[in-house]
């Protein structure tokens, strides 16, 4: 019901009609812009220049709250709030309309509603761009040796951002163009070789190579003599290749070690703590408690992020890596031995 309806029923004083036109006359002359939410729609008569706008429909709430706390000077809370009021804004400076309408009222809520959205639209567009161009900077750090070796396999910015678009991540364009490159390389050295082995004839080195192949996948009895004799003179060389040695000796020449599985159990008090094996004083803390012990045990829980490479120790070889043997899966527990060194014996 408009205040001119309530009027004419008697259900408003003259004195308030009168105060109610003399704000509603001081909010219009304050300023060339005046917003407002609600039904009122009577009032004094207004200059050409205000702008009055209305929002009715419970279902723009965000708008009809951004639009009250424009009224009222109340600053943003939320981002979206502020881009809402930013829309407001710019329809009483660029569209200039006043909002009275229901018709007007919803093109004003799509033209605010619009306006939020495309702000979110270009805040993500910038981050990605801007995520975009620290990948980009990383791999062209990282691509930056194998460039320089073959200058005019060089991919542009644009190139490497395409390839990253298929492949979504910037770790597989490093790795893509690194085997490109590599490619490239065995091929350049495939070239070397053919001019300066085979004086240019490319037949003869496709029969050399297919040779090659054959006897990397053949049986012993089918390789040329002429390689056996080969091996044979290296295995002279290195008589002892196959036998790295005859027993460990990681536990006798370690500084600290524990004979291990003794039944006997002394609950003396120990003091427990808890280090990180990655530390220094890890070692000094397992070699202190050795010291006291002549026998027991001590297990450790390893945290870790790959499982590291593990090595034995023999009387021929200080150290070997050892291949096929059980991995270390990081939080598994394991009894210690002895410690040799920077290693601990398991």
């Amino acid at each position: 019901m408009t205040v001119s309806a309530r009027l004419r029923q008697g259900s408003l004083s003259q004195e308030t009609v009168k105060l109610n036109y003399a704000l509603a006359l001081k909010t219009v002359v304050s300023g060339k812009q005046h917003f407002w939410c609600g039904t009122w729609q009577t009032g004094p008569e207004h200059p050409p220049e205000a702008i009055y706008i209305t929002v009715r429909d419970p279902k723009n709430e965000a708008v009809n709250g951004a639009l009250h706390k424009l009224k009222r000077g109340i600053p943003a809370k939320r981002v979206t709030s502020e881009y809402l009021m930013e829309g407001i804004n710019k329809w009483c400076t660029e569209e200039k309309r006043t909002v009275l309408s229901p018709d007007v009222e919803e093109e004003f809520v799509k033209y605010v509603w619009h306006h939020m959205r495309q702000k979110q639209r270009d805040n993500a567009a910038a981050l990605e761009a801007h995520k975009i161009q620290l990948g980009l900077e990383d791999a062209k750090y990282q691509l930056e040796g194998h460039y320089a070796e073959f200058p005019d396999e060089r991919k542009t910015d644009d190139e490497l951002v395409a390839i990253f678009r298929k492949l979504s991540v910037w770790s597989s364009v490093i790795s893509s163009e690194q085997r490109r490159i590599a490619s490239k390389k065995r091929h350049e050295k495939e070239e070397r070789l053919i001019h300066d082995k085979f004086c240019g004839d490319r037949g003869a080195y496709n029969r050399w190579k297919a040779l090659n192949e054959k006897v990397a996948h053949g049986r012993i009895r089918d390789v040329s003599p002429q390689l056996l004799v080969k091996f044979a003179q290296w295995l002279e060389a290195h008589p002892d290749y196959l036998y790295p040695g005859s027993r460990c000796i990681a536990v006798e020449s370690a500084k600290y070690s524990l004979d291990a599985g003794n039944p006997m159990r002394d609950y003396a008090s120990v003091t427990m703590t808890h280090d990180d094996v990655s530390k220094e004083h890890m070692f000094s803390a397992i070699g202190s408690i050795m010291e006291g012990l002549s026998s027991g045990s001590i297990t450790v829980t390893l945290k870790l992020e790959r499982s590291p490479q593990q090595y034995t120790m023999t009387d021929k070889y200080p150290l070997l890596v050892m291949h096929g043997c059980q991995r270390l899966i990081s939080g598994s527990e394991h009894p210690i031995v002895a410690i040799n060194g920077d290693n601990l014996v398991f």
